[in-house]
Protein backbone atom coordinates (compact mmCIF):
# COMPACT_ATOMS: atom_id res chain seq x y z
CA UNK A 1 0.00 0.00 0.00
CA UNK A 2 2.84 2.37 0.79
CA UNK A 3 4.40 1.80 -2.61
CA UNK A 4 1.04 2.32 -4.35
CA UNK A 5 0.59 5.63 -2.53
CA UNK A 6 4.09 6.69 -3.57
CA UNK A 7 3.42 5.82 -7.21
CA UNK A 8 0.09 7.68 -7.19
CA UNK A 9 1.71 10.71 -5.58
CA UNK A 10 4.46 10.70 -8.16
CA UNK A 11 1.96 10.46 -11.02
CA UNK A 12 -0.04 13.36 -9.59
CA UNK A 13 3.12 15.40 -9.14
CA UNK A 14 4.04 14.94 -12.81
CA UNK A 15 0.70 16.43 -13.88
CA UNK A 16 1.60 19.83 -12.42
CA UNK A 17 3.23 22.43 -14.74
CA UNK A 18 6.95 22.86 -14.41
CA UNK A 19 6.71 26.33 -12.83
CA UNK A 20 4.25 25.00 -10.24
CA UNK A 21 6.51 22.08 -9.37
CA UNK A 22 9.49 24.43 -9.02
CA UNK A 23 7.52 26.73 -6.71
CA UNK A 24 6.24 23.88 -4.59
CA UNK A 25 9.74 22.41 -4.36
CA UNK A 26 11.16 25.75 -3.23
CA UNK A 27 8.39 26.11 -0.64
CA UNK A 28 9.05 22.58 0.58
CA UNK A 29 12.76 23.31 1.01
CA UNK A 30 12.06 26.52 2.92
CA UNK A 31 9.48 24.87 5.19
CA UNK A 32 11.74 21.87 5.81
CA UNK A 33 14.76 23.90 6.86
CA UNK A 34 12.53 26.30 8.79
CA UNK A 35 10.97 23.41 10.68
CA UNK A 36 14.39 21.92 11.41
CA UNK A 37 15.60 25.27 12.72
CA UNK A 38 12.48 25.78 14.82
CA UNK A 39 12.74 22.29 16.26
CA UNK A 40 16.41 22.79 17.08
CA UNK A 41 15.65 26.10 18.77
CA UNK A 42 12.78 24.59 20.75
CA UNK A 43 14.93 21.69 21.88
CA UNK A 44 17.75 23.97 22.96
CA UNK A 45 15.33 26.24 24.81
CA UNK A 46 14.01 23.18 26.64
CA UNK A 47 17.57 22.16 27.49
CA UNK A 48 18.22 25.70 28.69
CA UNK A 49 15.16 25.76 30.93
CA UNK A 50 15.93 22.31 32.25
CA UNK A 51 19.49 23.36 33.03
CA UNK A 52 18.18 26.44 34.83
CA UNK A 53 15.87 24.26 36.96
CA UNK A 54 18.86 22.12 37.90
CA UNK A 55 21.01 25.10 38.71
CA UNK A 56 23.23 24.86 35.61
CA UNK A 57 23.22 28.59 34.84
CA UNK A 58 26.52 28.29 32.93
CA UNK A 59 24.90 26.02 30.36
CA UNK A 60 21.88 28.33 30.14
CA UNK A 61 24.10 31.27 29.27
CA UNK A 62 25.98 29.37 26.60
CA UNK A 63 22.78 28.25 24.89
CA UNK A 64 21.22 31.69 25.04
CA UNK A 65 24.25 33.45 23.54
CA UNK A 66 25.15 30.93 20.83
CA UNK A 67 21.79 30.04 19.33
CA UNK A 68 19.51 32.60 17.75
CA UNK A 69 16.00 32.21 16.35
CA UNK A 70 16.05 28.81 14.66
CA UNK A 71 13.21 29.47 12.25
CA UNK A 72 14.96 32.47 10.69
CA UNK A 73 18.25 30.57 10.45
CA UNK A 74 16.53 27.62 8.79
CA UNK A 75 14.76 29.84 6.26
CA UNK A 76 18.02 31.60 5.41
CA UNK A 77 19.80 28.28 4.87
CA UNK A 78 16.99 27.07 2.62
CA UNK A 79 17.01 30.31 0.62
CA UNK A 80 20.78 30.15 0.14
CA UNK A 81 20.52 26.57 -1.10
CA UNK A 82 17.79 27.49 -3.59
CA UNK A 83 19.75 30.48 -4.93
CA UNK A 84 22.92 28.41 -5.23
CA UNK A 85 20.94 25.67 -6.99
CA UNK A 86 19.60 28.14 -9.57
CA UNK A 87 23.02 29.69 -10.17
CA UNK A 88 24.66 26.31 -10.68
CA UNK A 89 21.95 25.18 -13.11
CA UNK A 90 22.48 28.40 -15.10
CA UNK A 91 26.18 27.62 -15.47
CA UNK A 92 25.39 24.28 -17.12
CA UNK A 93 26.59 22.03 -14.30
CA UNK A 94 23.39 20.92 -12.57
CA UNK A 95 24.99 17.83 -11.10
CA UNK A 96 27.04 20.06 -8.78
CA UNK A 97 23.93 21.52 -7.15
CA UNK A 98 23.35 20.33 -3.57
CA UNK A 99 19.61 20.03 -4.16
CA UNK A 100 20.19 17.86 -7.21
CA UNK A 101 22.50 15.70 -5.15
CA UNK A 102 19.76 15.31 -2.54
CA UNK A 103 17.25 14.52 -5.27
CA UNK A 104 19.52 11.83 -6.70
CA UNK A 105 19.82 10.26 -3.28
CA UNK A 106 16.04 9.84 -3.12
CA UNK A 107 15.72 8.87 -6.78
CA UNK A 108 18.23 6.06 -6.50
CA UNK A 109 15.87 3.71 -4.75
CA UNK A 110 18.14 0.74 -5.30
CA UNK A 111 20.60 1.98 -2.72
CA UNK A 112 17.79 2.71 -0.31
CA UNK A 113 16.36 -0.75 -0.90
CA UNK A 114 19.78 -2.31 -0.35
CA UNK A 115 20.12 -0.46 2.98
CA UNK A 116 16.60 -1.44 3.98
CA UNK A 117 17.27 -5.07 3.12
CA UNK A 118 20.47 -5.15 5.15
CA UNK A 119 18.71 -3.48 8.08
CA UNK A 120 15.63 -5.72 8.22
CA UNK A 121 17.08 -8.97 6.88
CA UNK A 122 17.33 -10.55 10.37
CA UNK A 123 13.65 -9.78 11.04
CA UNK A 124 12.65 -11.69 7.92
CA UNK A 125 14.32 -14.84 9.17
CA UNK A 126 13.45 -14.70 12.87
CA UNK A 127 10.29 -15.81 14.62
CA UNK A 128 7.82 -13.24 15.92
CA UNK A 129 9.03 -13.62 19.53
CA UNK A 130 12.68 -13.13 18.59
CA UNK A 131 11.80 -10.14 16.43
CA UNK A 132 9.86 -8.47 19.26
CA UNK A 133 12.69 -9.12 21.72
CA UNK A 134 15.16 -7.64 19.26
CA UNK A 135 13.03 -4.52 18.89
CA UNK A 136 12.79 -4.20 22.69
CA UNK A 137 16.55 -4.50 23.07
CA UNK A 138 17.08 -1.79 20.46
CA UNK A 139 14.48 0.45 22.10
CA UNK A 140 15.99 -0.01 25.57
CA UNK A 141 19.45 0.70 24.19
CA UNK A 142 18.23 3.93 22.59
CA UNK A 143 16.39 5.04 25.75
CA UNK A 144 19.34 4.12 27.96
CA UNK A 145 21.76 5.96 25.71
CA UNK A 146 19.57 9.05 25.63
CA UNK A 147 19.17 8.96 29.43
CA UNK A 148 22.92 8.61 29.92
CA UNK A 149 23.64 11.50 27.55
CA UNK A 150 21.09 13.77 29.21
CA UNK A 151 22.40 12.86 32.66
CA UNK A 152 25.90 13.94 31.61
CA UNK A 153 24.62 17.10 29.98
CA UNK A 154 22.09 18.19 32.62
CA UNK A 155 23.07 16.26 35.70
CA UNK A 156 20.85 14.01 37.82
CA UNK A 157 18.80 14.48 40.93
CA UNK A 158 19.13 12.38 44.09
CA UNK A 159 15.43 12.80 44.95
CA UNK A 160 13.80 9.34 45.33
CA UNK A 161 11.08 8.67 42.73
CA UNK A 162 7.41 8.96 43.68
CA UNK A 163 4.87 6.18 43.10
CA UNK A 164 3.25 8.24 40.35
CA UNK A 165 6.56 8.48 38.50
CA UNK A 166 7.08 4.73 38.85
CA UNK A 167 3.62 4.15 37.42
CA UNK A 168 4.43 6.43 34.48
CA UNK A 169 7.61 4.50 33.78
CA UNK A 170 5.76 1.17 33.93
CA UNK A 171 3.05 2.40 31.59
CA UNK A 172 5.70 3.75 29.22
CA UNK A 173 7.46 0.38 29.15
CA UNK A 174 4.17 -1.42 28.55
CA UNK A 175 3.35 0.98 25.75
CA UNK A 176 6.78 0.43 24.26
CA UNK A 177 6.27 -3.33 24.29
CA UNK A 178 2.92 -2.97 22.58
CA UNK A 179 4.33 -0.57 20.02
CA UNK A 180 7.21 -2.97 19.29
CA UNK A 181 4.82 -5.87 18.75
CA UNK A 182 2.58 -3.74 16.55
CA UNK A 183 5.57 -2.52 14.55
CA UNK A 184 6.89 -6.02 13.91
CA UNK A 185 3.46 -7.38 12.99
CA UNK A 186 2.79 -4.45 10.66
CA UNK A 187 6.16 -4.87 9.01
CA UNK A 188 5.62 -8.58 8.45
CA UNK A 189 2.14 -7.97 7.11
CA UNK A 190 3.50 -5.42 4.66
CA UNK A 191 6.26 -7.84 3.67
CA UNK A 192 3.79 -10.66 3.04
CA UNK A 193 1.57 -8.33 1.02
CA UNK A 194 4.50 -7.35 -1.17
CA UNK A 195 5.52 -11.00 -1.62
CA UNK A 196 1.99 -12.07 -2.58
CA UNK A 197 1.69 -9.24 -5.03
CA UNK A 198 5.02 -10.15 -6.61
CA UNK A 199 4.01 -13.80 -6.93
CA UNK A 200 0.76 -12.84 -8.65
CA UNK A 201 2.42 -10.48 -11.12
CA UNK A 202 5.29 -12.90 -11.74
CA UNK A 203 2.92 -15.78 -12.45
CA UNK A 204 0.85 -13.69 -14.85
CA UNK A 205 3.92 -12.48 -16.77
CA UNK A 206 5.39 -16.00 -16.95
CA UNK A 207 2.09 -17.36 -18.26
CA UNK A 208 2.10 -14.73 -21.00
CA UNK A 209 5.66 -15.65 -21.98
CA UNK A 210 4.54 -19.26 -22.42
CA UNK A 211 1.58 -18.42 -24.64
CA UNK A 212 1.36 -19.59 -28.25
CA UNK A 213 0.35 -16.17 -29.57
CA UNK A 214 3.46 -14.01 -30.22
CA UNK A 215 1.53 -10.85 -29.31
CA UNK A 216 0.78 -12.26 -25.87
CA UNK A 217 4.43 -13.26 -25.46
CA UNK A 218 5.46 -9.68 -26.26
CA UNK A 219 3.10 -8.45 -23.57
CA UNK A 220 4.69 -10.93 -21.18
CA UNK A 221 8.16 -9.56 -21.96
CA UNK A 222 7.11 -6.01 -21.09
CA UNK A 223 5.23 -7.22 -18.01
CA UNK A 224 8.29 -9.08 -16.75
CA UNK A 225 10.54 -6.07 -17.42
CA UNK A 226 8.15 -3.78 -15.55
CA UNK A 227 8.16 -6.22 -12.64
CA UNK A 228 11.96 -6.00 -12.51
CA UNK A 229 11.73 -2.21 -12.34
CA UNK A 230 9.05 -2.24 -9.64
CA UNK A 231 10.46 -4.98 -7.40
CA UNK A 232 12.07 -3.65 -4.20
CA UNK A 233 14.20 -6.75 -3.66
CA UNK A 234 17.23 -7.67 -5.71
CA UNK A 235 16.47 -11.40 -5.48
CA UNK A 236 13.07 -10.76 -7.07
CA UNK A 237 14.68 -8.68 -9.78
CA UNK A 238 17.24 -11.42 -10.43
CA UNK A 239 14.46 -13.99 -10.64
CA UNK A 240 12.67 -12.00 -13.36
CA UNK A 241 15.87 -11.41 -15.33
CA UNK A 242 16.66 -15.13 -15.11
CA UNK A 243 13.30 -15.88 -16.74
CA UNK A 244 14.01 -13.49 -19.62
CA UNK A 245 17.45 -15.03 -20.13
CA UNK A 246 15.96 -18.53 -19.94
CA UNK A 247 13.55 -17.58 -22.72
CA UNK A 248 16.54 -16.76 -24.93
CA UNK A 249 18.06 -20.15 -24.06
CA UNK A 250 15.08 -22.07 -25.39
CA UNK A 251 15.56 -23.86 -28.75
CA UNK A 252 15.19 -21.48 -31.65
CA UNK A 253 15.95 -21.51 -35.35
CA UNK A 254 16.23 -17.95 -36.70
CA UNK A 255 15.89 -19.19 -40.29
CA UNK A 256 12.52 -20.91 -39.77
CA UNK A 257 11.04 -18.54 -37.22
CA UNK A 258 7.85 -17.87 -39.21
CA UNK A 259 6.77 -21.51 -39.24
CA UNK A 260 5.79 -24.05 -36.63
CA UNK A 261 8.65 -26.54 -36.84
CA UNK A 262 9.33 -29.75 -34.97
CA UNK A 263 12.94 -30.82 -34.52
CA UNK A 264 14.79 -33.64 -32.84
CA UNK A 265 18.01 -33.14 -30.91
CA UNK A 266 20.16 -36.18 -30.12
CA UNK A 267 22.76 -36.29 -27.37
CA UNK A 268 24.74 -38.94 -25.52
CA UNK A 269 24.31 -39.70 -21.84
CA UNK A 270 27.79 -40.71 -20.65
CA UNK A 271 26.52 -41.59 -17.18
CA UNK A 272 24.33 -44.33 -18.69
CA UNK A 273 26.84 -46.17 -20.83
CA UNK A 274 26.89 -43.61 -23.66
CA UNK A 275 23.18 -44.14 -24.28
CA UNK A 276 21.89 -42.07 -27.19
CA UNK A 277 18.93 -39.91 -26.19
CA UNK A 278 16.67 -38.00 -28.58
CA UNK A 279 14.75 -34.92 -27.49
CA UNK A 280 11.85 -33.82 -29.66
CA UNK A 281 10.62 -30.26 -29.35
CA UNK A 282 8.54 -27.74 -31.24
CA UNK A 283 9.96 -24.36 -32.15
CA UNK A 284 7.81 -21.31 -31.59
CA UNK A 285 6.78 -19.41 -34.67
CA UNK A 286 7.21 -15.65 -35.11
CA UNK A 287 9.60 -15.65 -32.19
CA UNK A 288 12.29 -13.34 -33.55
CA UNK A 289 10.49 -10.15 -32.56
CA UNK A 290 9.94 -11.44 -29.03
CA UNK A 291 13.62 -12.26 -28.65
CA UNK A 292 14.76 -8.98 -30.19
CA UNK A 293 12.47 -7.13 -27.79
CA UNK A 294 14.12 -8.85 -24.82
CA UNK A 295 17.55 -7.79 -26.09
CA UNK A 296 16.39 -4.20 -26.65
CA UNK A 297 14.93 -3.97 -23.15
CA UNK A 298 18.09 -5.40 -21.59
CA UNK A 299 20.20 -2.97 -23.61
CA UNK A 300 18.11 -0.02 -22.45
CA UNK A 301 18.29 -0.99 -18.77
CA UNK A 302 22.08 -1.48 -18.91
CA UNK A 303 22.95 1.96 -20.20
CA UNK A 304 25.09 4.15 -17.90
CA UNK A 305 23.20 6.61 -15.67
CA UNK A 306 19.89 4.88 -16.46
CA UNK A 307 17.22 4.58 -13.80
CA UNK A 308 16.03 1.99 -13.12
CA UNK A 309 19.23 0.12 -13.94
CA UNK A 310 19.80 -3.61 -14.24
CA UNK A 311 23.60 -3.38 -14.21
CA UNK A 312 23.86 -4.89 -10.71
CA UNK A 313 22.13 -8.10 -11.82
CA UNK A 314 23.70 -11.21 -13.31
CA UNK A 315 22.95 -12.30 -16.86
CA UNK A 316 23.21 -15.92 -17.95
CA UNK A 317 23.02 -16.36 -21.73
CA UNK A 318 24.51 -19.86 -21.66
CA UNK A 319 23.56 -21.75 -24.86
CA UNK A 320 21.24 -18.91 -25.82
CA UNK A 321 20.32 -18.12 -29.42
CA UNK A 322 20.83 -14.40 -29.98
CA UNK A 323 19.97 -12.68 -33.23
CA UNK A 324 21.25 -9.17 -34.00
CA UNK A 325 22.53 -8.92 -30.43
CA UNK A 326 23.24 -5.28 -29.65
CA UNK A 327 24.91 -4.61 -26.29
CA UNK A 328 26.27 -1.20 -27.25
CA UNK A 329 27.49 0.92 -24.27
CA UNK A 330 25.99 -1.55 -21.79
CA UNK A 331 27.45 -1.77 -18.28
CA UNK A 332 27.63 -5.21 -16.62
CA UNK A 333 28.57 -4.85 -12.95
CA UNK A 334 28.16 -8.56 -12.27
CA UNK A 335 29.24 -11.74 -14.01
CA UNK A 336 27.84 -12.26 -17.51
CA UNK A 337 27.88 -15.64 -19.25
CA UNK A 338 27.72 -16.26 -22.99
CA UNK A 339 29.01 -19.85 -22.75
CA UNK A 340 27.96 -21.77 -25.83
CA UNK A 341 25.78 -18.91 -27.06
CA UNK A 342 24.97 -18.78 -30.77
CA UNK A 343 25.00 -15.34 -32.36
CA UNK A 344 23.16 -14.79 -35.64
CA UNK A 345 23.48 -11.44 -37.33
CA UNK A 346 25.98 -8.82 -36.24
CA UNK A 347 27.03 -9.05 -32.59
CA UNK A 348 27.76 -5.53 -31.36
CA UNK A 349 29.71 -4.84 -28.17
CA UNK A 350 30.72 -1.21 -28.79
CA UNK A 351 31.68 0.75 -25.69
CA UNK A 352 30.54 -2.10 -23.46
CA UNK A 353 31.88 -2.24 -19.90
CA UNK A 354 32.36 -5.61 -18.22
CA UNK A 355 33.17 -4.90 -14.56
CA UNK A 356 33.14 -8.57 -13.68
CA UNK A 357 34.06 -11.79 -15.48
CA UNK A 358 32.90 -12.05 -19.09
CA UNK A 359 32.70 -15.63 -20.34
CA UNK A 360 32.28 -16.39 -24.07
CA UNK A 361 33.68 -19.92 -23.85
CA UNK A 362 32.33 -22.13 -26.64
CA UNK A 363 30.28 -19.34 -28.21
CA UNK A 364 29.67 -19.26 -31.97
CA UNK A 365 29.51 -16.00 -33.91
CA UNK A 366 27.88 -16.85 -37.23
CA UNK A 367 28.22 -13.28 -38.52
CA UNK A 368 30.47 -10.31 -37.87
CA UNK A 369 31.49 -9.60 -34.27
CA UNK A 370 32.46 -6.10 -33.14
CA UNK A 371 34.23 -5.51 -29.83
CA UNK A 372 35.17 -1.86 -30.23
CA UNK A 373 34.81 1.61 -28.81
CA UNK A 374 31.60 3.57 -29.17
CA UNK A 375 32.65 5.96 -31.90
CA UNK A 376 29.96 8.46 -30.93
CA UNK A 377 31.22 8.96 -27.38
CA UNK A 378 34.77 7.55 -27.81
CA UNK A 379 34.05 5.14 -24.96
CA UNK A 380 36.33 2.08 -25.25
CA UNK A 381 35.17 -1.43 -24.65
CA UNK A 382 36.58 -2.49 -21.31
CA UNK A 383 37.02 -5.81 -19.51
CA UNK A 384 37.82 -5.06 -15.85
CA UNK A 385 38.06 -8.73 -14.87
CA UNK A 386 38.97 -11.92 -16.72
CA UNK A 387 37.69 -12.35 -20.27
CA UNK A 388 37.26 -15.85 -21.69
CA UNK A 389 37.01 -16.63 -25.41
CA UNK A 390 38.24 -20.24 -25.21
CA UNK A 391 36.89 -22.64 -27.88
CA UNK A 392 35.01 -19.77 -29.50
CA UNK A 393 34.25 -19.85 -33.22
CA UNK A 394 34.15 -16.66 -35.30
CA UNK A 395 32.77 -17.69 -38.68
CA UNK A 396 32.91 -14.18 -40.13
CA UNK A 397 35.20 -11.26 -39.44
CA UNK A 398 35.92 -10.03 -35.91
CA UNK A 399 37.26 -6.70 -34.67
CA UNK A 400 38.74 -5.58 -31.36
CA UNK A 401 39.27 -1.83 -31.61
CA UNK A 402 40.19 0.48 -28.69
CA UNK A 403 39.74 -2.33 -26.17
CA UNK A 404 41.14 -2.47 -22.65
CA UNK A 405 41.66 -5.79 -20.87
CA UNK A 406 42.24 -4.93 -17.21
CA UNK A 407 42.83 -8.56 -16.21
CA UNK A 408 43.82 -11.79 -17.91
CA UNK A 409 42.41 -12.59 -21.34
CA UNK A 410 42.13 -16.12 -22.72
CA UNK A 411 41.49 -16.75 -26.41
CA UNK A 412 42.97 -20.19 -25.99
CA UNK A 413 44.05 -22.59 -23.30
CA UNK A 414 47.11 -24.86 -23.01
CA UNK A 415 44.76 -27.62 -21.81
CA UNK A 416 41.94 -28.70 -24.08
CA UNK A 417 38.67 -28.36 -22.21
CA UNK A 418 36.32 -28.51 -25.21
CA UNK A 419 36.29 -30.57 -28.42
CA UNK A 420 37.07 -27.55 -30.58
CA UNK A 421 39.69 -24.86 -30.29
CA UNK A 422 39.24 -21.13 -30.85
CA UNK A 423 38.98 -20.36 -34.53
CA UNK A 424 38.81 -17.18 -36.59
CA UNK A 425 37.63 -18.45 -39.95
CA UNK A 426 38.01 -15.06 -41.66
CA UNK A 427 39.91 -11.84 -41.02
CA UNK A 428 40.46 -10.59 -37.49
CA UNK A 429 41.66 -7.14 -36.43
CA UNK A 430 43.17 -6.06 -33.11
CA UNK A 431 43.71 -2.28 -33.18
CA UNK A 432 44.75 -0.07 -30.26
CA UNK A 433 44.21 -2.83 -27.71
CA UNK A 434 45.80 -2.94 -24.25
CA UNK A 435 46.32 -6.29 -22.55
CA UNK A 436 47.25 -5.42 -18.97
CA UNK A 437 47.86 -8.95 -17.75
CA UNK A 438 48.59 -12.34 -19.31
CA UNK A 439 46.90 -13.16 -22.60
CA UNK A 440 46.65 -16.66 -24.06
CA UNK A 441 46.23 -17.58 -27.73
CA UNK A 442 47.12 -21.25 -27.20
CA UNK A 443 46.10 -23.40 -30.16
CA UNK A 444 44.13 -20.63 -31.88
CA UNK A 445 43.60 -21.03 -35.61
CA UNK A 446 43.55 -17.83 -37.66
CA UNK A 447 41.89 -18.80 -40.93
CA UNK A 448 42.22 -15.42 -42.64
CA UNK A 449 44.29 -12.28 -42.32
CA UNK A 450 45.29 -11.42 -38.74
CA UNK A 451 46.24 -7.83 -37.95
CA UNK A 452 47.67 -6.70 -34.61
CA UNK A 453 48.19 -2.93 -34.79
CA UNK A 454 49.18 -0.53 -32.00
CA UNK A 455 48.91 -3.27 -29.39
CA UNK A 456 50.42 -3.32 -25.91
CA UNK A 457 50.96 -6.69 -24.28
CA UNK A 458 51.60 -5.77 -20.65
CA UNK A 459 52.48 -9.23 -19.38
CA UNK A 460 53.11 -12.75 -20.63
CA UNK A 461 51.87 -13.38 -24.17
CA UNK A 462 51.42 -16.99 -25.24
CA UNK A 463 50.99 -18.28 -28.80
CA UNK A 464 51.80 -21.86 -27.80
CA UNK A 465 50.33 -25.29 -28.65
CA UNK A 466 47.51 -27.04 -26.86
CA UNK A 467 49.06 -29.87 -24.86
CA UNK A 468 47.40 -32.76 -26.68
CA UNK A 469 48.75 -35.85 -28.40
CA UNK A 470 49.61 -34.67 -30.95
CA UNK A 471 49.89 -31.00 -29.89
CA UNK A 472 47.72 -28.45 -31.67
CA UNK A 473 49.88 -25.39 -32.45
CA UNK A 474 48.79 -21.86 -33.21
CA UNK A 475 48.20 -21.56 -36.94
CA UNK A 476 48.15 -18.40 -39.06
CA UNK A 477 46.63 -19.56 -42.35
CA UNK A 478 46.81 -16.10 -43.95
CA UNK A 479 49.08 -13.09 -43.64
CA UNK A 480 49.72 -11.83 -40.12
CA UNK A 481 50.99 -8.44 -39.03
CA UNK A 482 52.43 -7.51 -35.63
CA UNK A 483 53.81 -4.22 -36.90
CA UNK A 484 54.96 -1.83 -34.13
CA UNK A 485 53.57 -4.03 -31.37
CA UNK A 486 54.98 -3.61 -27.87
CA UNK A 487 55.61 -6.90 -26.02
CA UNK A 488 56.55 -5.85 -22.47
CA UNK A 489 56.37 -9.30 -20.87
CA UNK A 490 57.54 -12.75 -21.76
CA UNK A 491 56.55 -13.63 -25.33
CA UNK A 492 56.15 -17.21 -26.56
CA UNK A 493 55.57 -18.27 -30.18
CA UNK A 494 56.62 -21.87 -29.61
CA UNK A 495 55.82 -24.17 -32.55
CA UNK A 496 53.63 -21.49 -34.15
CA UNK A 497 52.94 -22.12 -37.84
CA UNK A 498 52.89 -19.12 -40.20
CA UNK A 499 51.43 -20.20 -43.56
CA UNK A 500 51.31 -16.65 -44.95
CA UNK A 501 53.60 -13.66 -44.71
CA UNK A 502 54.54 -12.59 -41.17
CA UNK A 503 55.44 -8.97 -40.41
CA UNK A 504 57.19 -8.11 -37.12
CA UNK A 505 58.55 -4.75 -38.28
CA UNK A 506 59.52 -2.37 -35.44
CA UNK A 507 58.34 -4.75 -32.75
CA UNK A 508 59.65 -4.14 -29.25
CA UNK A 509 60.38 -7.27 -27.17
CA UNK A 510 61.18 -6.16 -23.61
CA UNK A 511 61.49 -9.60 -22.05
CA UNK A 512 62.40 -13.15 -23.02
CA UNK A 513 61.11 -14.03 -26.48
CA UNK A 514 60.85 -17.54 -27.90
CA UNK A 515 60.21 -18.65 -31.49
CA UNK A 516 61.52 -22.17 -30.88
CA UNK A 517 60.24 -24.73 -33.41
CA UNK A 518 58.28 -22.01 -35.21
CA UNK A 519 57.55 -22.63 -38.89
CA UNK A 520 57.69 -19.68 -41.29
CA UNK A 521 56.41 -21.15 -44.56
CA UNK A 522 56.39 -17.76 -46.34
CA UNK A 523 58.36 -14.54 -46.00
CA UNK A 524 58.92 -13.05 -42.55
CA UNK A 525 60.17 -9.54 -41.76
CA UNK A 526 61.95 -8.53 -38.55
CA UNK A 527 62.96 -5.04 -39.67
CA UNK A 528 64.10 -2.60 -36.95
CA UNK A 529 63.26 -5.02 -34.13
CA UNK A 530 64.28 -4.54 -30.51
CA UNK A 531 65.16 -7.74 -28.61
CA UNK A 532 66.11 -6.18 -25.28
CA UNK A 533 66.64 -9.33 -23.19
CA UNK A 534 66.80 -12.47 -25.32
CA UNK A 535 65.38 -14.04 -28.45
CA UNK A 536 65.39 -17.78 -29.04
CA UNK A 537 64.92 -19.06 -32.63
CA UNK A 538 66.29 -22.56 -32.10
CA UNK A 539 64.87 -25.18 -34.48
CA UNK A 540 62.84 -22.51 -36.28
CA UNK A 541 62.14 -23.25 -39.96
CA UNK A 542 62.40 -20.50 -42.61
CA UNK A 543 60.92 -21.69 -45.93
CA UNK A 544 60.63 -18.17 -47.33
CA UNK A 545 62.82 -15.11 -47.07
CA UNK A 546 63.61 -14.08 -43.48
CA UNK A 547 64.87 -10.54 -42.99
CA UNK A 548 66.46 -9.28 -39.76
CA UNK A 549 67.29 -5.67 -40.66
CA UNK A 550 68.82 -2.85 -38.58
CA UNK A 551 67.86 -4.05 -35.10
CA UNK A 552 67.43 -1.43 -32.39
CA UNK A 553 68.46 -3.99 -29.77
CA UNK A 554 69.98 -7.45 -30.23
CA UNK A 555 70.52 -8.99 -26.81
CA UNK A 556 70.91 -12.70 -26.10
CA UNK A 557 69.89 -13.90 -29.56
CA UNK A 558 70.05 -17.66 -30.16
CA UNK A 559 69.97 -19.31 -33.60
CA UNK A 560 70.95 -22.77 -34.77
CA UNK A 561 74.02 -21.31 -36.49
CA UNK A 562 75.40 -19.36 -33.54
CA UNK A 563 78.27 -21.83 -33.15
CA UNK A 564 78.53 -22.93 -36.78
CA UNK A 565 77.93 -20.13 -39.27
CA UNK A 566 77.80 -22.64 -42.14
CA UNK A 567 74.41 -23.80 -40.89
CA UNK A 568 72.87 -20.40 -41.63
CA UNK A 569 70.28 -20.71 -44.46
CA UNK A 570 70.89 -18.61 -47.54
CA UNK A 571 67.36 -17.18 -47.41
CA UNK A 572 68.02 -15.52 -44.02
CA UNK A 573 69.22 -11.91 -44.35
CA UNK A 574 71.46 -10.03 -43.96
CA UNK A 575 74.28 -12.04 -45.43
CA UNK A 576 76.73 -10.49 -42.96
CA UNK A 577 75.66 -11.94 -39.63
CA UNK A 578 74.74 -10.82 -37.02
CA UNK A 579 72.76 -7.85 -38.26
CA UNK A 580 74.03 -4.45 -37.21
Amino acid sequence: MIFDMAENARAGWDRFPRWARSGLAAAFVLLTFGAIGAFAEGFLRWVSSRAQDLGRSDLTGKVAHIWGPGLIVGLLVGAVLIIFHLVVKRTGHPSASPLDRLRKVFVRTRRANRFRRSLFQPLRQWSLLRSVLAMLVVALALVGGAWWLMSILLGTSDTPPQSVEITKVALTIAGGVGASVALVVAYRKQRDTEANRFVERFGAAAAQLGDVDPAVRLAGVYAMATLVDDSPKSQWQQQCVDVLCAYLRMPHDPYSHNNLVEQTRTHTDESDGNLSISDQYRLRYNDNEVRNTIIRIINGRLQPNTEPSWSDLEFDFTDATLQDANFKTCVFNRCVKFDGAKFFGAAVFMGTRFKHTANFTGATFNDYAVFAQDYGSSTPIQFDEAAWFVATCFKKGATWDHAIFGASAAFGSPIKTRPNRTEFQESVFFRDVTFTEQVNFDGVRFGGTATFSDITFGSTTMFTPILEDPPEPVEFMGDVSFREVNFTGRTLFRSAVFHGRADFTQCNFEDTTEFTNAQFQANVDFEYPAFRRSGDFQFATFNGTATFKDPLAWEGMIFDWNDDFSLKPSNVYPIDWPPQ
